[in-house]
């Protein structure tokens, strides 16, 4: 029996009724039986600028992307974002946090609801939120987000702010006290693509121990088209030139003029300037940059012709945040600054600031004069670190020819001392070759007024270990008048720690400021200082006292409060 089964199958075989290596059937037409109107190839051409070719089912299909709808005419047209636009909808913004509150009720300035934040939510830190799927970048308009939102205020005491969110983006609005403003922003390249965070919450929070009346009411939240040229394109700087006389504004204290000039800028050709005529002459000269993605340009940098007075500093603000700081020369040269991470695929306000050199005898004559020009986004080699701290350990003081330092430096002054001078320099470090040093001279001076600045985006908890910054600093024992610190600017609010001081042992030691879990994904301003933290009369003798630091890391640890 078992030998009669043997040659079945073998006769099975042979003959050609079991059959090997059969070659597959050639792929059915998927337009065989369907409707195919379009191609992934040629999408744009055979269904529009705001639509995209759909190969999911049977046939090829035209279909409008994410916040475009078909028009009367068969266009795609788009039909709004994020959602509830009127923020009348508490199914839709949902609350982090305790404390907001949609008023279903209010009438609100552009049309019924309002989101609201009391005094519990903003010094809790609470937010608004939705996520909403936006369209490709390269299948979209260009967008603006436009807010309308007031501060209520009876005492006009308080100094909170709303701050609004879309992807990483993130921008503080002025606020205006008991009326309602309305302001517009240009939606960066990270805002366009997938499903994207919606966020309102308060960029600053009320003293937590009064002002119970306060409230931020937020009227609406809408994605609009921008108007042709308002907002700049991916990779670019609105008239970086200065060829063009708009796309910057100057803005001064102290009798400091500035402004687009001809003849200020490379070449004798028209650039921007700010230009002062006494020691207490402050000068911003602002525009606006919109920073690719890393997938678009992979090491970015902005290049920049800048000339000054011989030694003098100039820094440069993202949103109103000192990131970067250009030593200049009377000759004038490119200077480049390696983007930080938290600013790539968003539009931002690049400014230029010259700062006072003194807080009192305004009449003592001082002539500083900056010159701005041709600035462009390009890709730096040396710009290669993906992270917010782009000079963690100050090396670029090394390198003339390389990007400038990634730190923004002031220096504080009481009346018309020098209080605090802050550096780079190339000894004393705690690893390799450089280290920021700040040199305290004055008791009147206290911490926080100056020092070294950098913005970092709040990292995600890892499990239990919550968001971190982590430093190393070396300060005297003899330092017994200052603190050496490193803090959150502004304040979140009174009720949580918002910097550290670190030991003062006359060796490196490492320190941990927690940052806040609510920021969880927000930029905050870090400013690394050296101060009196009480403040007190100034003696006729002025002390010196001094600290370093150096190797800070953007982390997360198991002693800082987790989301």
């Amino acid at each position: 029996m078992r030998i009669a089964l043997l040659v079945s199958l073998v006769c099975l075989v042979s003959c050609g009724d079991v059959v090997t290596n059969k070659p597959d059937a050639p792929p059915e037409d998927p337009c065989a039986n369907a409707t195919c109107e379009c191609t992934t190839a040629t999408e744009v051409a055979d269904c529009g600028a705001h639509a995209t070719c759909n190969v999911d089912g049977p046939g090829r299909v035209c279909e409008c992307v994410a916040a475009y709808s078909k028009s009367g005419g068969g266009a795609c047209t788009f039909s709004g974002a994020p959602a509830n636009p009127q923020m009348s909808d508490p199914a839709i913004w949902t609350s982090v946090g305790a404390g907001p509150a949609i008023d279903t009720a209010a009438a609100g300035n552009v049309d019924p609801g309002e989101a609201v934040l009391d005094q519990t939510s903003m010094c809790g830190l609470a937010t608004f939120k939705q996520t909403f799927k936006m369209p490709p970048l390269d299948r979209a308009e260009p967008f603006k987000l436009v807010v309308t939102h007031t501060l209520t205020d009876p005492t006009f005491f308080t100094g909170a702010q709303v701050a609004v969110g879309v992807g990483k983006q993130w921008i503080d609005l002025p606020l205006s006290r008991n009326v309602y403003r309305t302001d517009t922003i240009c939606l960066g390249a990270d805002a366009y693509g997938g499903s994207i965070d919606f966020r309102v919450a308060a960029a600053t929070s009320p003293s937590c121990a009064s002002q119970t009346a306060v409230q931020l009411r937020i009227d609406r939240v809408a994605v609009e088209v921008a108007g042709p040229g308002e907002c700049p394109a991916p990779g670019t700087v609105t008239n970086g030139n200065f060829e063009a006389a708009t796309g910057w504004t100057f803005g001064s204290i102290g009798s400091a003029t500035g402004g687009i000039l001809a003849g200020a800028g490379e070449a004798a050709t028209a650039g921007g300037r700010i230009s002062g005529v006494n020691r207490c002459s402050e000068g911003t000269l602002t525009g606006t940059v919109a920073f690719p993605t890393r997938a678009t340009v992979a090491n970015p940098a902005i290049d920049m012709f800048v000339s000054g007075n011989n030694g003098d500093r100039l820094l440069v603000g993202l949103n109103g945040r000192n990131v970067q700081t250009v030593v200049t020369t009377s000759a004038g040269k490119h200077a480049r600054m390696c983007v930080p991470d938290w600013a790539m695929g968003t539009t931002a306000a690049l400014s230029f600031f010259m700062q006072r050199v003194s807080d009192n005898a305004c009449s003592t004559a001082l002539v500083r004069t900056f010159s701005m020009d041709n600035i462009t986004i390009v890709s730096d080699p040396a710009c290669s670190a993906t992270t917010d701290i782009t000079d963690a350990g100050f090396e670029r003081v090394a390198n003339v020819t390389g990007p400038v330092t990634g730190w923004g430096l002031t220096n504080g002054y009481v009346n018309d001392t020098e209080g605090v001078n802050t550096n780079v320099v190339n000894f004393g470090a705690h690893t390799g070759n450089a280290a920021l040093r700040m040199f305290w001279s004055n008791q009147c001076t206290g911490a926080e007024g100056s020092g070294a600045d950098v913005t970092v985006l709040v990292p995600p908890s890892s499990g239990a270990a919550g968001p971190a910054v982590k430093f190393f600093s070396n300060s005297p024992v003899a330092n017994t008048m200052t603190v050496t610190r490193l803090a959150i600017l502004p304040h979140p609010n009174s009720l949580q720690p918002w910097s550290v001081d670190a030991l003062e042992t006359g060796a490196y030691v490492q320190s941990t400021l927690c940052l806040p879990p609510q920021y969880v994904g927000r930029p905050v301003r870090l400013r690394a200082t050296l101060g009196n933290p009480g403040g007190g009369g100034c003696l006729a003798t002025q002390p010196t006292e001094t600290a370093l630091f150096d190797d800070f890391t953007v982390t997360t640890d198991a002693a800082c409060p987790a989301q």
